[in-house]
């Protein structure tokens, strides 16, 4: 995963330039950062966010499973450095999402293809 989390880092600058500039066939725009509570880590995607003043301003996608001091759809600011990846789609592909290809390495080969088929994913650029 941290292979992962080097990746979307290293090419943040880059997406974050699309997001202010983008083209008119990109879509669905997230960055994944991860929250804390006690001794839990918990990571979420943070959709329709914005930037202001070095901050990132977005709204939380899915529901906590570990984590209590968050909750789906709450708008919550952090910093780049909290990044850890980022996606949007593209003509029917998803672009980004390092963390997902590092997580479906782990299943069996079905069912991995099967989630890059069924998102547009390309784990192998």
């Amino acid at each position: 995963m941290e292979s992962a989390f080097r990746k979307a880092r290293a090419t943040l600058k880059e997406f974050l330039a699309l997001v202010v500039a983008p083209r008119p066939s990109i879509t669905n725009y997230a960055v994944k950062i991860g929250i804390p509570d006690r001794e839990n880590v918990e990571y979420f995607w943070i959709s329709r966010f914005v930037q202001i003043d070095g901050l990132l301003i977005g709204k939380i996608d899915n529901t906590p499973r570990s984590v209590k001091n968050v909750r789906k759809g709450e708008r919550i600011s952090f910093k780049e450095s909290d990044v850890v990846d980022w996606l949007y789609r593209e003509n029917g592909k998803m672009i980004g999402n390092y963390t997902a290809c590092a997580l479906i390495k782990k299943e069996p080969k079905e069912h991995a293809e099967a989630f890059k088929k069924q998102h547009g994913l390309n784990c192998d650029p």
